[in-house]
């Protein structure tokens, strides 16, 4: 069934490159027959291209997204422009379904404004930088929140099991990679259990990530034990100007009052069971408190974007009074839509 599998999952990329290949070749060919009408469609397509660098000018924040977008225009105006538009289009009908949603102040809660004045008053440029990311992509920062650094894979998977098996409301996770083998097993073991006694268990992959490697019969087994499971993104036949937006996210957010983040797939080769390219050495993180909603935000929004679902974002927050935090944490993302380069901005 694996090697089946496999075979199934290439014989699907190939036949996905010979049909962008043809829809190339029709591109050229339609290119050719225009070439008839010379002077209208390049009159028609100048104009396009001066309303697409305007409309780029205008709309989109972050310059070197600008700079590149009409660079192409301007070099190859005709295949530049149809590009561009098709991109737009397809983010926008991707993702417009989802900011609809996220008008809901109940996904992005209100931030403890005593402790960030005084956070203001001890910091500017932490502050400052809170607002930065406050304002590019909706998450506020939080004080009450515990975080534990894990220096390698195998200390957080460790950490990550017993928390697991802790679980008596939610599991969810989000990995770019599962892989079949000796992590995948246990966490599955777990999963199954905790779906048996009512906690709701969901997973979202991302396809590219896990295509050659998930584990036998990945999707049949999920749903014979009622674990709910999405793929990000999955390859379609069509020209997908989207392909190349990935979910390379790695979270394990456990009954809202639990996070965990790193570098960290679900796979062998993280806790260096086996040796794939040499010893991996990979980090991690471990929150406890209140930052960990924004975690369960993020992988509600994701789910939202995948099956144009409203989730209710209330149902999945608690209250995690600590007696101890560990400073000021913000967790953030962004989206493709957004063009805002969150981390870059921060970082600059």
């Amino acid at each position: 069934m694996g090697e089946r599998k496999i075979f199934v999952s290439i014989l699907k990329f190939i036949v996905f490159i010979f049909w962008l290949v043809f829809q190339f070749i029709a591109i050229v060919l339609i290119y050719n027959i225009f070439n008839i009408f010379f002077i209208y469609y390049f009159i028609f397509f100048e104009i396009l291209s001066a309303i697409s660098v305007i409309h780029l000018n205008y709309k989109d924040k972050n310059t070197s997204y600008k700079i590149c977008w009409i660079t192409l225009i301007l070099l190859i105006p005709v295949v530049g422009v149809i590009i561009y538009i098709l991109s737009r289009i397809g983010i926008k009908r991707n993702f417009n379904k989802m900011n609809k949603m996220e008008l809901d102040e109940k996904i992005f809660p209100k931030e403890d404004q005593a402790m960030l004045s005084l956070l203001k008053e001890k910091n500017k440029t932490r502050y400052n930088q809170t607002r930065l990311i406050k304002n590019t992509s909706g998450y506020g920062a939080y004080f009450n929140t515990k975080i534990i650094y894990f220096p390698s894979g195998e200390s957080m998977y460790k950490k990550l099991l017993e928390e697991l098996k802790k679980a008596d409301k939610f599991i969810f996770l989000e990995y770019f990679i599962i892989s079949r083998g000796e992590v995948w097993d246990n966490i599955f073991e777990i999963l199954k259990e905790k779906a048996r006694n009512g906690v709701e268990v969901r997973i979202l992959v991302d396809y590219i990530g896990s295509m050659f490697v998930l584990p036998r019969d990945f999707e049949k087994s999920l749903r014979k034990n009622n674990i709910k499971y999405k793929i990000f993104n999955p390859i379609k036949i069509i020209l997908n100007v989207m392909l190349n937006y990935r979910d390379h996210r790695k979270m394990a957010i456990i009954d809202g009052k639990i996070a965990f983040t790193g570098g960290m797939n679900i796979g062998d080769e993280y806790i260096n069971s086996y040796s794939k390219y040499g010893y991996w050495k990979d980090m991690g993180v471990c929150l406890k408190g209140d930052a960990v909603y924004s975690f369960t935000s993020m992988f509600l929004r994701m789910w939202q974007s995948i099956t144009k679902k409203r989730e209710d974002f209330e149902k999945y927050k608690f209250e995690n009074k600590l007696n101890e935090y560990t400073g000021v944490i913000l967790p953030y993302n962004s989206n493709p839509e957004e063009n805002n380069d969150v981390a870059q901005n921060v970082y600059l």
